[in-house]
Formats: structure tokens, sequence, C-alpha cells
């Protein structure tokens, strides 16, 4: 039981330290911060999405939205994050970069039956951290930490329509994930023995995600998600340098529901305006039936703007173009190691440009925002994020309406 203890602690607790050269600190340790809207077309509208139908894109939240893709389409993604970390005694800056899903949609009756598959990364997680010190016989020894991995998402889903304006989708998920998390004392004199603990964290579980959207007027749509909660199960693979050289610790991890609701308006057919709210309770997120008590619930409020493309060869290209801005303000669930709440501020904004007459997009979208602050928070973090996406399409076995 006690070996349990230690783990959920591990799990659930961030790593104080004094200097940093990558990563963030505010996650749930080893599984990492979770992704929620870093598809480019939803980051670029500052993460709105739920309600919103689009041909040329694979919606990663809402597996309603697939029912607008007209042809077989495949779409892949590549993000890199970059984070500046500061305390009062310490900065670091960190760098992640990572292929951040692969899509693709068939549609087998257009505007009324499409299936498809796709994997993401449902949390990342990176991690560098270490600190010097003296012992009491004034050698100098530095302790470092160093833990990557995440858990990962494969979907299987269909999506119909209903009277050509309510549209339902379901998404099967199988999630799984490796996290490894490296504990290392390094010390500047030969009588002492450098040390090197590891625990290795092999996660893997089901869940379901169902998504709604109804167009309620011509220019008017609202949507929503929910997610099922995700029973995982962990072996936990432990190597120390001293004592026993390798135990394994099986437990059962459960990561919490999600629930998500948006509207949408589009102005005269070429702007539109977008509200989404995410709601995420990870403080009931549990280890062997046990809430942690060091987590909180995560909301999550999203604004976005859209100048939508005029179609039409003659048109000229910069009117193909999609232009995106947004803004997101998220009350974190993981606190700092005070147990002092933190929240995130995004600004966002992206585009789309079109090509092989319309059937492929490249999207892109980029964000600044902050993680923190020092007046009430131990760590105040800068963040840097640039995602892009290319997608492309063709006509297969496709039966008409």
């Amino acid at each position: 039981m006690l070996k349990k203890k230690i783990i959920f602690i591990l799990m659930c607790c961030s790593v104080t330290v004094t200097s940093l050269s990558a990563g963030t600190t505010y996650k749930i340790n080893r599984l990492g911060q979770f992704s929620y809207f870093n598809q480019p077309t939803l980051l670029g509208r500052g993460g709105t999405g739920l309600s919103v139908t689009d041909p040329n894109s694979i919606n990663v939240l809402n597996p309603a939205a697939m029912i607008a893709i007209p042809v077989t389409k495949f779409e892949a993604e590549l993000m890199h994050e970059s984070t500046d970390i500061k305390s009062l005694d310490m900065d670091g800056l960190s760098h992640y970069t990572n292929v951040n899903g692969v899509r693709f949609a068939v549609p087998l009756i257009v505007d009324k039956l499409v299936i498809g598959f796709g994997m993401r990364p449902l949390t990342y997680n990176f991690l560098e951290a270490s600190e010097s010190d003296y012992l009491s016989t004034g050698n100098k020894y530095t302790r470092e930490i160093d833990i990557k991995g995440g858990l990962n998402q494969i979907s299987f889903g269909v999506a119909t329509s209903y009277r050509g304006r309510y549209f339902l989708g379901i998404n099967a998920n199988f999630n799984f994930g490796k996290a490894e998390e490296v504990w290392r004392v390094i010390f500047v004199s030969d009588l002492f023995r450098d040390t090197k603990d590891q625990i290795v964290t092999k996660m893997w579980g089901g869940s379901v995600t169902a998504g709604l959207i109804a167009d309620i007027t011509k220019n008017w749509s609202v949507g929503a998600i929910y997610a099922s909660g995700v029973p995982l199960n962990v072996n936990n693979r432990i190597k120390y340098t001293f004592g026993e050289a390798t135990k394994t610790v099986r437990s059962d991890l459960w990561i919490p529901h999600m629930f998500g609701a948006g509207t949408s308006y589009t102005l005269q057919n070429r702007t539109r305006f977008l509200v989404d709210y995410l709601y995420h309770p990870l403080s009931k997120f549990e280890l062997d039936g046990v809430t942690s008590g060091n987590l909180d619930d995560n909301h999550s409020v999203s604004l976005g703007c859209e100048l939508l493309p005029v179609s039409g060869y003659l048109q000229p290209y910069r009117k193909k173009i999609t232009y995106r801005i947004g803004f997101n303000f998220s009350s974190l669930g993981y606190p700092d190691d005070q147990g002092n709440k933190a929240s995130e501020y995004l600004a966002t904004l992206g585009f789309g440009l079109p090509y092989y007459g319309g059937f492929g997009r490249l999207d892109f979208a980029f964000a600044y925002g902050k993680r923190g602050n020092l007046d009430s928070n131990m760590f105040e973090e800068t963040i840097y994020k640039l995602t892009f996406s290319v997608s492309g399409g063709e006509k297969w076995f496709v039966r008409p309406k």
C-alpha cells in the first residue's frame, strides 16, 4: 500500500527545483498536460470549434463535425511549443516538438454517413530539472530529474445526419502511452557513488467521445461534446541503484470525464464568431479509488473569429485564404507546489491556405500566452506555440446523396 501511495504523490505533484532546462511546471506528473485544442484550425480561433462543420478539416474535439467531409481526406499535424519559465530565484527555457496527430475520413454517403480514424496526443509531458547543493562534509552534488512521455489516443468514429440540420458523431477510443522518469544524483568527488533511479510507466484503457451539432438557422449553430472518463491500467516498473534491483507496481488510474459546449454565428456568409466552454473536473482524478487532493477542476473559455474564404475560380487567391484570430482563458487544474491555483491566457491567430483545387489545405496557428504569475504562484511561464497541418482529399467510393 505504501508503494501505491508514493506513486500517487508522484503522479499528482510537480517538482520543486532551482534550475530548469526544459519543461512546464503545471501538469500531472508523468501524465503531463492535456492537449485540448492544439489542432491548427481550433487553436487559430482561440480553441473554438465545437459547433463548426468544416469540409477541409477533421475536427479532433467533436466527432459530429466529420459529417461535412465531402471526399476521402487525410490530415497530418506538427506542433512546436517553447516555454520560458521564471521564478523568484531561477529561470529556464523549454522546447517541445512532436507530431500532433494524423486523421483519415471517408464519406460513404455524402452529408449522411462518414467514417473516420485518427491518432493524436491526449497528454504530452516534458521536463528536465536540476538542483545543486553541498553535503555536510562540503562535497558538492547535483540532483537531476528527466521526465518524458504522455498518453496517446487512437479513435475510430462515425458521423451521421438527421434532416440535414442535426449531426451526430461518436468515437471509440483506445488510450495508451508510456512515460519515463529518471532521478539522478551526481557527485563531484569520486568518494561517492552516483545514483540513478528510474520509473517507467505504461498505461492503457478505453473511452468514448460523443458529439452533437445543430444548425438552428442558416447562420447560427450550436454544438456539444461528452468525453467519458478514462480507466487506465498502469504498470510502473521501478529500478533503483541500491536495494531491490527492479520491482513492478500495478495500479488503476481514473481520468475524469469532460464536457464542452459552444455556439457560432456567421455574418453575411463571410465572418464567423465563435464561443466555446470546456469543463474537465480533474479534482476527481483517482488512483486505486482514492481521489487526488492536489488537483482542481479545469475550466476553459474560448472566443474566436474567422474570415471565411470566397469560392470561385476567378476570385483572387488572397480571398480564398481563411483568416483566424482568438483568445482563450483557462483556470488550470494543476496548482503549484504550494497549492495555489493557476490560470492560463492565450492570444492566437491562424490562417488556411487552399491548394489542389480546394481539396487540400495548409493550416497554421500561432499562440502566445501566460501560465501562472509570480504574484500568486511559484512559477510564471510564457508560452509560444506553433502548429501546422497539411490535408488533402480525393473522391473515392462516394455514393450520391
